[in-house]
């Protein structure tokens, strides 16, 4: 085997940390692992800039547990809420959890016992806890904002499955149970927004705006944002009013420098966009000047390249800012509008 160049390695290290599917590790249980776990040493400085403070892990059963991350001397570790997941999973010395994170807060956590098998109970745990929570309540948790669609009696459904990327920087709404419309979704609740089976679009829009938070919105990796930054971001989102399917993404370095290549979040490539490599429009609100970028498929992603770099100088974005991209055309070409959030000002347009 021949030993990569230090260029190569270099590319390799920013690939994995910035576009592979998901970041993997283990931990055996040993000490006392009951009511906190640390994260491993080397994964500690990626994630203090990606994850919230607040995650979720999911178990083999599809169950979530809500558990806070907590920074002490330098180390990351899952506090409260951590003692509950391995209650319910009945974790013991010498047990080996897989943890595979899949970005916007999400882990997959699988159980093995001493011998490296999966211990099959934990394929039948559920959450007790959230199982108590109403129906409205659990359709809110379980909320993605992807667009506002026109007005319709039809407007959302509830839809019984579930994705392993969460809610991914696009916007829609999901709840874990059977397919029904919007219409009677709020007949049957307390929120009577409609009348003879019919919502105004403006009264959607009021109910987007209560649900919508940042733990909601799915970004290709997200980063920590400090309360009145989250404030003005979700703002930002709100007052872009969008009609047509879209995601948000933060600006990270390789984004608007070197090698200049925009992840699309996977969730919104696969429902919206083709899947072979071809131009995409994009331009700013009003019309006006536009950028053809080549969007790039490839096995482990696909993104914006080539004009790209072009659009970024042109919009002075840099490092922190956010980009809302709304598809607005996708027949003969696919055109987004592209919305700017200046993160280091607080200005959005």
């Amino acid at each position: 085997m021949v030993d990569d160049c230090e260029s190569c390695k270099q590319w390799k290290e920013h690939y994995y940390w910035d576009h592979a599917k998901s970041i993997n590790f283990f931990k055996v249980m040993n000490g006392d692992f009951s009511k906190q776990m640390g994260v491993p040493e080397k994964l500690t400085s990626h994630f203090c800039k990606v994850l919230p403070q607040n995650i979720e892990l999911k178990g083999p059963s599809g169950d979530s547990w809500s558990v806070k991350m907590v920074k002490m001397n330098g180390s990351l570790w899952f506090g409260n809420g951590w003692k509950e997941f391995v209650e319910a999973h009945c974790v013991e010395m010498g047990d080996v959890l897989v943890f595979k994170y899949y970005g916007n807060s999400f882990f997959d956590v699988l159980v093995m016992d001493g011998s490296g098998c999966e211990k099959v109970p934990s394929y039948f745990v559920k959450n007790k806890k959230k199982q108590k929570i109403e129906c409205v309540e659990r359709v809110e948790d379980s909320v993605e904002i992807i667009h506002v669609p026109p007005c319709s009696p039809t407007l959302v459904e509830c839809d019984s499955s579930s994705s392993s990327d969460g809610v991914q920087s696009e916007i829609h709404y999901r709840a874990n149970q059977s397919k029904r419309n919007f219409t009677n979704y709020m007949k049957n609740t307390d929120q009577k927004i409609a009348n003879d089976h019919r919502v105004e679009q403006e009264q959607v829009e009021v109910l987007v705006q209560k649900k919508l938070s940042l733990e909601n919105i799915i970004m290709s990796r997200k980063k920590c944002f400090t309360p009145s930054e989250e404030k003005s971001l979700l703002l930002f989102v709100q007052s872009v009013r969008p009609k047509h399917p879209f995601f948000v993404s933060y600006m990270h370095l390789s984004y608007v420098s070197k090698r200049f290549f925009l992840t699309v979040p996977s969730a919104f490539a696969s429902a919206y966009l083709p899947d072979t490599t071809q131009q995409i429009v994009l331009q700013r609100p009003g019309g006006g000047k536009k950028w053809s970028v080549i969007y790039l498929v490839q096995k482990i992603a696909a993104g914006f390249s080539g004009q790209w770099k072009q659009f970024v100088n042109d919009n002075n974005l840099e490092e922190g800012d956010i980009c809302l991209f709304e598809l607005v055309e996708n027949k003969k070409k696919i055109r987004m509008s592209v919305h700017f959030w200046q993160r280091r000002t607080g200005d959005g347009s």
